[in-house]
């Protein structure tokens, strides 16, 4: 039975034949060397796992946590009471200048109606 099938992939001289001394030799390596193993950068538990890159949570302390808190907050407001309140200019009501006699006028009165815009913009959301 296994003759046929070995047949096909195996050639009769490759078993007939025996390796001879030199080819023996050839397949040696030329420098055997040891494994050498490396040391886990990563510390294990007791099942021989590595523990994750993830530091383990530490609890706030609550004072110093409530101290950063407070100063946060009068930074914010003084961070709000910094904020220049820009008034809109009155030349974005009156009615439009045409560019063809004034066009410094018109370039000021389209800066002041779009300025005007954001302003009341910022009212509406507060």
């Amino acid at each position: 039975m296994e003759s046929k099938d070995d047949d096909k992939f195996e050639k009769k001289s490759s078993r007939e034949e025996k390796l001879s001394f030199q080819n023996d030799e050839i397949s040696k390596p030329n420098g055997p060397r040891d494994p050498i193993k490396k040391p886990s950068s990563r510390k294990k538990n007791k099942y021989d796992q590595a523990f994750s890159h993830i530091k383990p949570f530490k609890e706030p302390n609550c004072e110093e946590f409530m101290r950063k808190k407070k100063e946060k907050e009068i930074e914010d407001k003084l961070k709000k009471k910094k904020k220049k309140k820009t008034s809109i200019d009155p030349i974005a009501f009156k009615s439009t200048i045409d560019p063809y006699f004034d066009p410094a006028g018109s370039k000021r009165q389209l800066h002041a109606r779009k300025m005007a815009k954001k302003i009341t913009r910022g009212m509406k959301k507060n």
